[in-house]
């Protein structure tokens, strides 16, 4: 499976608590065998949101996601 969760609606998908129809994906991402890649102009402008940040920091400490080089993305 593979989502992009564009800056627009990375503030639905990790709101607190985040918007139904992205449950799934968040699910998948914390508690099944989901992995999270970010790299490129997306995973700067993730990083420019709080919660966005914290979630995604939370899952490269545990193993669930990886940050790819900018080079690689764009």
């Amino acid at each position: 499976m593979c989502v992009i969760v564009d800056a627009n609606l990375a503030s639905t998908v990790f709101s607190s608590p985040p918007h139904p129809d992205f449950v799934p994906v968040l699910d998948w991402l914390q508690k099944r065998d989901g992995c999270l890649v970010v790299g490129g102009h997306l995973a700067r402008e993730l990083d420019r949101l709080d919660a966005a940040r914290r979630f995604v920091r939370a899952l490269l400490q545990a193993g669930k996601a990886r940050q790819v080089p900018d080079e690689a993305v764009e």
